[in-house]
C-alpha cells in the first residue's frame, strides 16, 4: 500500500542550510518568489546571498526591507523572515540579510529523510563505482562519490536505472537495491538522488526504523 504524504510544520531556532542552497525570496506586497542562493554567513549575525534579479521601479532591496525566505534541505521545506541589511555591487552583486532566529520547517514527503554514512557501490552499465549513501529514506537515497572519471564514462541521464549495494544496520551482509536517478549534482564530487524501486518489507522496515530513530535523536539534541 502506498504511503500517504505527510505535511507537518514546526518551528526551530536551528538553521539547517548549506552554501549554494537555492533560495526563494518573497517581498511584502509582491506576488511570487525571486530566486537566489546562499553565498555565505556569519552565524547569529548575517547571511550573504546572490542579489536577485528584480524588474521593478521600486527599490525592493533597500535597508530594513522585510522578506520571507524559503529553501529546501533533505526534502523538507524551510521558511524564515529576515530583513535586508545592505547590498554590494563589486566585485559581485551580493545582498546581506539579517540572520534568522526562528525558522519554520514544513516536512512534506512520502517519508522523512535523514543523514547517513553507508559505504556503497553503484552499478551502472557494467561499471562499479564506490561511494557513500549520505542520506536515506524508505523512498530513496543520495549517493555521493569522488570517482569523477568513472562517473563521466557513465553518461548519466535523469531517470536512468541503476543498482546499489550497501549494508544496513541490523541486517547481515550487503543488501541490493534497484532504483532510478532523479537528480544529478556536481561540486568537486558527484551527488545522485536515487528513488528506490520496489523493496521488500524487511528492508523497508529496517530503513524506516533507522530514519525514525535518527529523527528522535536529532530532535532531542537540537
Amino acid at each position: 500500500m502506498a504511503r500517504k504524504k505527510k505535511k507537518r510544520a514546526e518551528k526551530t531556532t536551528h538553521l539547517n542550510i548549506e552554501i549554494a542552497t537555492d533560495l526563494f525570496l518573497r517581498f511584502s506586497g509582491k506576488k511570487g518568489f525571486f530566486p537566489s542562493y546562499l553565498i555565505g554567513m556569519k552565524p547569529d549575525t548575517f547571511l550573504i546571498i546572490k542579489t536577485p534579479a528584480i524588474i521593478s521601479q521600486e527599490n525592493l532591496l533597500s535597508d530594513d526591507t522585510l522578506i520571507t525566505v524559503r529553501y529546501s534541505y533533505l526534502g523538507d521545506i524551510y521558511s524564515f523572515n529576515s530583513t535586508v541589511m545592505g547590498t554590494n555591487e563589486d566585485p559581485f552583486k551580493v545582498t546581506y540579510l539579517s540572520y534568522p532566529h526562528l525558522i519554520e520547517k514544513i516536512e512534506y514527503r512520502d517519508s522523512p529523510r535523514v543523514n547517513s554514512y553507508f559505504p556503497a557501490t553503484l552499478i551502472f552499465g557494467g561499471v562499479n563505482v564506490k561511494g557513500i549513501i549520505s542520506d536515506i529514506s524508505v523512498g530513496g537515497c543520495k549517493f555521493r562519490t569522488d570517482s569523477i572519471d568513472q562517473m563521466d564514462d557513465l553518461l548519466i541521464k535523469r531517470e536512468s536505472g541503476v543498482k546499489l549495494q550497501f549494508p544496513l544496520i541490523g541486517l547481515e551482509g550487503i543488501k541490493k537495491f534497484t532504483g532510478k536517478i532523479k537528480k544529478v549534482e556536481f561540486d568537486n564530487e558527484y551527488s545522485l538522488g536515487i528513488g528506490f524501486r520496489e523493496i521488500d518489507e524487511e528492508l523497508r522496515k529496517v530503513i524506516d526504523d533507522y530514519v525514525q530513530d535518527t529523527i528522535e535523536y536529532r530532535d532531542k539534541t537540537n
